[in-house]
């Protein structure tokens, strides 16, 4: 997703999240952070060209959310799991019970993406 797509009631994070699950190799991952997400998640696109290999990226997938492999996880793949932004958009949206749109726009207008 680019910036210039979102709009006030653009839903971001569930795409994100559903797009990342969806790749099964390291090169999908990163060819999918490049090609839309680049822009808003370059934490997320640089931490992916970091895993050690494709079988990380698997093995990270398998076992996100368990919290006996919690500081792995957050070692090998935090950032594309939760990029800084979208936690960011992630926790105003929940506060002011807005669109994670409406939260993009108006961190930019304040200037603090």
């Amino acid at each position: 997703m680019k910036p210039e797509e979102i709009e006030y009631t653009t839903n971001i994070i569930e795409p994100y999240n559903r797009a990342i699950r969806e790749c099964d190799t390291k090169a999908d991952l990163i060819e999918l952070l490049q090609s839309e997400w680049a822009e808003l998640c370059p934490d997320a696109l640089e931490q992916a060209n970091n895993l050690p290999d494709n079988d990380t990226w698997l093995w990270v997938k398998k076992h996100a959310g368990r919290s006996r492999n919690a500081k792995r996880i957050i070692k090998l793949a935090g950032a594309i799991l939760m990029p800084k932004i979208l936690c960011k958009i992630g926790l105003l949206a929940a506060i002011y019970y807005v669109p994670d749109g409406c939260c993009f726009i108006r961190m930019i207008d304040m200037n603090q993406p």
